[in-house]
């Protein structure tokens, strides 16, 4: 899908660092009994035209999407650390035809 515009939130606010936030809401998080802010918290938005892609793809669609960004994001680690990723996929099958199957199983070989 041409057009399509990705937007991040890393899960804390981008004005301080990840040990400042951390650092922040440590008291409340201690009283909550779960972190509030970090890297568990991130995440993307996909759009286009202003549109989030979720209401304009299938569900095949969306897998084949995240899947591509996972692969992406791989070749990234790879090349940066030098050292293969390792990817663990649950339940491929779902919501992708054979053909679409067999061409994520290529990328991943």
């Amino acid at each position: 899908m041409r057009g399509v515009e990705l937007a991040f939130r890393p899960g804390w606010d981008r004005r301080e660092t990840l040990a400042a936030a951390l650092d922040k809401s440590a008291e409340t998080d201690k009283v909550q009994g779960f972190t509030r802010v970090g890297p568990h918290r991130a995440d993307i938005k996909l759009t286009r035209d202003g549109v989030l892609v979720s209401e304009v793809l299938s569900r095949g669609q969306m897998k084949l999407m995240f899947v591509a960004i996972k692969l992406a994001q791989g070749k990234l680690i790879e090349a940066l650390s030098h050292r293969a990723p390792l990817y663990l996929i649950d339940d491929l099958p779902a919501e992708l035809d054979r053909s679409h199957r067999a061409a994520v199983c290529t990328e991943l070989w």
